[in-house]
Parts: structure tokens; sequence; C-alpha cells
């Protein structure tokens, strides 16, 4: 439901438009401030059609975006009275979640790439739909699906899911060019069986306020809200990973502080890891695969200063602070 600019409010979803065939399609009511109906529009489809989400653009068309029966994405325009303006199918992108972005559009997809899926941006021509560019998010786990966007001045924060296995809730914030500042997983449990974040939302002290659902391995479904600070932590030092485990304690960087080269010896060994160098701000620099026990890093391009080199082995993650002297 999205609230109209005269107070009245629109209704989206989705309805059987063929019990016959069980095809499902799209449709959209509007109400007056009092909630009585006013039109109702109903864009027949062949097949059965999945509905994701709907927004009233600033110039009052409408926008309503999901995917086809056979899984390609899908976005509608239509006007103030939901007359439609055009429709666009998108092969090889799935499940569409669109919104406004300034003068253009905006879409959270996966898309098929050699028969590999990635999570992706698309920026979209308000004008028919046509695709300007797509980017891809470099998440750091590859599940990762963001379902809701909003713009926050200087960065795009993205609400969702990640899923391997079973799922986590997952959040992050990126640049106008796709490339993350940060992202985090939360669960309310591990017992949990599917976790979701569906808006993330500014708050006055430049944390953030996000929530969604929870499903438990008993299938009972919960609300929940969590409030995190500018870099998404809910806890000090949540994007530095410099909490103090045992498993943190194992491991060593020489020499410290550097002007070069660093050496990182571990006590144990790993198979498919992520070293991950970030400033203090909370932005990745860059990262790198981590096999064996031993490896090296060159900082020489680094300006002086204070940066944090993760360790990210299966969910886990340990930090240590360099400094880099020129």
């Amino acid at each position: 439901m999205q609230v109209h600019p005269d107070g009245g409010v629109i209704m989206f979803g989705d309805y059987v438009s063929d019990t016959t065939n069980n095809f499902v399609s799209f449709f959209a009511t509007k109400y007056d401030t009092n909630l009585n109906e006013e039109w109702t529009q109903k864009w027949s489809m062949f097949g059965y059609n999945d509905f994701r989400f709907a927004q009233i653009l600033s110039d009052s068309t409408l926008i309503v975006s999901g995917a086809k029966y056979n899984s390609n994405g899908l976005v509608l325009r239509a006007d103030s009275e939901g007359n439609i303006l055009w429709t666009k199918e998108y092969p090889s992108y799935f499940q569409m979640y669109t919104f406004e972005y300034g003068d253009s559009l905006m879409s959270s997809s996966f898309h098929d790439e050699n028969n590999s899926f990635w999570p992706v941006l698309v920026t979209q021509k308000k004008s028919d739909g046509t695709i300007v560019k797509t980017d891809t998010i470099k998440s750091q786990w590859s599940k990762s699906f963001p379902v809701y966007i909003s713009f926050n001045s200087d960065k795009i924060l993205l609400s969702g899911v990640e899923g391997s296995g079973w799922s986590a809730a997952w959040f992050g914030a990126m640049d106008y060019s796709g490339n993350l500042f940060w992202e985090r997983r939360y669960w309310w449990d591990t017992s949990g069986v599917f976790h979701q974040f569906k808006m993330t939302i500014p708050t006055f002290d430049g944390g953030f306020l996000t929530g969604g659902s929870t499903i438990g391995s008993s299938g009972n479904q919960d609300i929940w809200l969590v409030k995190v600070d500018s870099l998404g932590c809910m806890s000090p030092n949540c994007n530095l990973g410099l909490e103090e485990t045992n498993r943190a304690l194992e491991w060593s960087i020489h020499p410290n502080p550097a002007t070069s080269t660093v050496h990182v010896s571990l006590d144990w060994s790993v198979t498919n890891d992520r070293a991950e160098l970030w400033s203090m701000t909370g932005q990745r620099i860059n990262f790198h695969s981590f096999k064996g026990n031993k490896m090296e890093l060159d900082l020489s391009f680094l300006p002086s200063g204070t940066y944090v080199l993760l360790l990210l082995e299966e969910g886990d993650i340990v930090g240590r602070k360099i400094i880099v002297r020129e």
C-alpha cells in the first residue's frame, strides 16, 4: 500500500485472473481519504506472475514490479489512474524490485551471467524502462539479495536477505557506482530458518533503523527491528572485527608499522578465506583470496594512516589494525 499525494492510498497486489489455468496477474485499487474506492485497474497477464513491489512516483504515475511466469524480471508503468504506459520484460534478470531514482528508475535483481547469478542494481529510463546500466553488488556473500532500496545523500541503503542453506537478514550501504561501503548480516536466533530486512531508514543520530521478519524452525513468524550505528553495527567495532576472541589472538602481522609490505602468519591453516583491507571510516579498500597460513600484502599504494585487515572464515571475522608510514 502506498500513500497518494491527495491523502488517499493505492493498494497493489496480485489476483487470480484465470481460474481454469491458474493465471495470476497484478492489480491496483485507489481509495480516497475515507477509504472509499475510487477506481480499480486489473492488468491481466498470461501465466502465473509474481508481484513484488509498487511505488507512486513523484509525478503520480505508478511503477509495479516483480517477475513474469518465466522468471524474467517485469516492470509496468501506469498513469495516475492505472492506465498502462509501458510494460518491460527483462530476460536473464530475476524478481525486479523497482524504485524511483531521481529522473530514472532503479531495480534490485539477480542477473544470470554465464550460468552464474549475481545480485545487481539496474538503472532504467522512466520513459520506457530501457536499461541504462547494471552495477554488480560486490558482496562477500555471493547470495546476498536486496529487496528494498532507499537513498541517503551520498549512499544507497540496501535491505534484504542472504541465503546459504538457511537465510540471514542482510543490509548494506554502497556508493552510486555500485561499490559497497559496508554490509552486515544479522540473525534473530540461529535456530531460525529465514530472516529478512525489508526496509532501512536513517535516524537523527546518524545511524539507521532496519527491520523485517523472521521465521523460526517451528514455523512461527515474528517482526523485528534492529537499531545500528552509521556503519551498520549494533556494538562498537563490529565493522573492524576487533573483538578479542581466542581466534583473534592466533595470528600476527609484521612489520607493524609498515612502509610497503606486511607478512600475515596464522596458527591455523585455511582453504578458501578472504583477507580484506578497510579504512578506519569503514570503507573496503581491496580484498584477496587467502589459502594456507601465510600471505604477503602490498601496502605501498596507501597514504600514511591506520587501517584494518580482516580475515573472514565461514562467517567468522577477526581483525588487526595496521599502521602505514610513508
